[in-house]
């Protein structure tokens, strides 16, 4: 993440003030306990059968009987938390421009689905509160904060408290990112939420260890690609790895100690 500078990172001492404070957000909230292992989140929804990160996508998933989706937030101009993945619009819209180019309204006009068959033509970009009133109260979530337009990306956390709030998903949902700073602020903001920290081989620079990563960033879980799962998980870590579509892979990932799996075809693996 060529975005991160060393100087983004001022590690400071507590003061005794707020000792109180600092051990309240240092507490960690767990990945969802109450439910059973190995987890599965279907990774922008069934996204190999429908378009991702759009209503029908997330459907499917509940259809199926998958316990959780992951899907991708940003801000529109307006200030809502808009459901998509891509920096810019062009590969799934066929327009140019991003997500913060254009209102929620003029986003959920936008046509993202035709591009996977004309099915599935006239699925808009869906708002983060329209997938949480229909499937809240049946489907976990993982919630990605994207992290293109980084300051407006620190407002996320504080704007998704209050719609959890009010649709009544606060304990069906966790939020992720890539970015360390995002996931700090998200602890600071929602503490009872579950926030992890997503990684790869190439997302985080050469200065920046992944364990100082995980410290600073006071991840409840991590996010790795599966190639960076090894054979056995130190204990107490909570791992949920992407993007896994082989049952082969799947196995391998829980038999490390893995406690979850992130597929754009759950529906394929442990059967």
């Amino acid at each position: 993440m060529d975005f991160i500078s060393a100087t983004a990172y001022p590690f400071r001492r507590t003061s005794r003030k707020g000792i109180k404070c600092s051990i309240l957000r240092n507490m960690k909230a767990r990945l969802f306990p109450e439910i059973s292992r190995p987890l599965l989140f279907a990774h922008r929804g069934c996204s190999h059968r429908a378009p991702e990160n759009t209503m029908p996508a997330f459907e499917l998933a509940e259809k199926e009987g998958i316990p959780g989706i992951e899907l991708d937030v940003q801000l529109s101009a307006d200030g809502e938390l808009a459901v998509f993945h891509d920096e810019k619009l062009e590969r799934i819209c066929g327009v140019p421009g991003s997500i913060g180019d254009f209102s929620m309204k003029e986003l959920q006009a936008m046509e993202a689905g035709a591009w996977k068959g004309t099915q599935y033509s006239g699925s808009g970009i869906p708002s983060l509160r329209q997938v949480l009133e229909a499937l809240g109260g049946t489907i976990l979530f993982d919630i990605e904060i994207k992290y293109y337009r980084f300051r407006e990306s620190l407002e996320i956390p504080r704007l998704l408290g209050g719609l959890l709030e009010e649709t009544g998903t606060l304990g069906r949902v966790a939020v992720s990112s890539f970015d360390p700073r995002i996931v700090r602020t998200a602890k600071r903001v929602l503490p009872r939420v579950p926030a992890g920290l997503i990684y790869n081989r190439k997302s985080l620079p050469s200065w920046l260890p992944l364990s100082a990563a995980c410290r600073y960033s006071r991840a409840d879980f991590r996010k790795p690609a599966a190639d960076m799962v090894g054979k056995s998980i130190h204990h107490g870590e909570t791992l949920l790895c992407w993007t896994v579509d082989s049952p082969g892979e799947a196995r391998r990932c829980i038999d490390a100690g893995a406690a979850g799996i992130i597929s754009n075809r759950p529906e394929d693996l442990f059967t």
